[in-house]
């Protein structure tokens, strides 16, 4: 799993998180391949043993895209 956290200003321990699947290339290892399912949380810092809100979970890129508002180009896009 890979992802991406971002702290929420203003003192607050919630943070939210960006995850996805993930497995090296087979070309090249020191690649990643990003794979569903794609995930948008809200949760504490890590180490919490609160478990996190999910704001959205897709199983396609094209459906994260539009979840996220994109354009349909953007959602088409490969």
């Amino acid at each position: 799993l890979v992802g991406g956290v971002v702290a929420l200003s203003g003192g607050s321990k919630k943070e939210l998180w960006l995850s996805s699947g993930a497995v090296a290339s087979k070309d090249d290892p020191s690649v990643l391949e990003i794979y569903p399912p794609f995930r948008f949380q809200l949760g504490e810092t890590p180490g919490s043993s609160s478990p996190k809100s999910t704001i959205v979970e897709s199983e396609s890129d094209a459906d994260f895209r539009a979840a996220n508002a994109r354009t349909v180009e953007a959602q088409q896009a490969p």
